[in-house]
């Protein structure tokens, strides 16, 4: 946001735009000490600290950017339907700070909620269908990588579901050519394609065992109760009407002929309850399973 406006406008009430100078206060005062720290004892950066005597909490006199911070989460708000670029700023912002305070769960909240709404405004499609100037774009593009960056980062902390992958999304990297409007656009770059990569592993190695589509229907015994659900569940819905259901062969075939191929099966199943059930059993399951087998081998 333009900070002159604040200025200019002592009435202004915007609670969004004043929860954003808050945070960049509470993270440049952060920096600031940070800095210092380098070169300055740690007792004289606390005695600096101590000079502000409006609080009596240590707490917040020791940590910095913290009485900033603090007004800023007060002034946040979640409930917004149609975001903005400002928006998703001020809420990786937040999350930027929530890391430096250790709270890494709050951290992937803020990150999160930055990412929904960078999703719920296309964020993460190209923009070439956009009637937008050249600096609008760039400011999406820089603005989604970044969001995509950190959300990153913080998920391989908390080992927890990323937000989205990088497959999901198909807006161009930063390049070269945006050096010159950011030096540091082809830096981040590098860091989307490496993060690419490492979010393969930390998914492959995090990731809790993926449940497969066709586990109960490569179950013979299963499949046969699925199959005698589904039809009496058509019978008491249905009531005999005409239902289109695709068979095996890929063919169209009407709910009658369905269920009186079930009857049969039915039938059979019950004939065969002394012999066991074998692995290759001519049902409509285990065929509908060797054809999408064949067709994706």
């Amino acid at each position: 946001m333009n900070i002159d406006s604040l200025y200019k406008n002592l009435k202004f009430n915007s609670s969004q735009d004043l929860c954003q100078i808050f945070v960049g206060l509470a993270i440049g005062e952060q920096i600031f000490f940070s800095e210092k720290s380098h070169y300055v004892k740690t007792s004289k950066l606390n005695n600096i600290l101590d000079d502000d005597k409006r609080s009596n909490s240590k707490l917040m006199l020791k940590t910095p950017g913290l009485k900033f911070f603090l007004i800023a989460v007060k002034l946040f708000n979640i409930n917004i339907e149609t975001p903005n670029l400002s928006n998703i700023q001020t809420a990786l912002l937040l999350a930027y700070y929530n890391q430096s305070l250790n709270r890494i769960t709050t951290s992937y909240n803020y990150f999160g909620i930055a990412i929904r709404w960078a999703l719920s405004i296309g964020l993460h499609l190209n923009t070439n269908f956009l009637k937008i100037d050249a600096i609008e774009k760039f400011k999406r593009k820089k603005l989604w990588w970044t969001t995509f960056a950190l959300d990153s980062f913080a998920t391989s902390r908390v080992r927890l579901p990323s937000h989205i992958n990088f497959d999901q999304t198909d807006v161009d990297l930063l390049d070269e050519n945006d050096e010159a409007l950011w030096k540091g656009s082809t830096s981040l770059a590098d860091q989307v394609l490496l993060l690419k990569f490492t979010d393969k592993i930390y998914n492959s190695v995090y990731s809790s065992t993926t449940r497969n589509l066709f586990d109960s229907i490569n179950n013979p015994k299963e499949s046969d109760n699925l199959i005698k659900n589904n039809n009496n569940h058509a019978n008491k819905h249905n009531n005999g009407a005409t239902s289109k259901l695709i068979n095996a062969n890929g063919q169209i075939s009407s709910h009658q002929h369905q269920h009186q191929h079930q009857v049969q099966r039915s039938q059979q199943s019950q004939q065969n309850q002394t012999q066991p059930l074998q692995p290759h059993a001519d049902s409509q399951a285990t065929a509908i399973t060797k054809k999408i087998e064949n067709f994706t081998s």
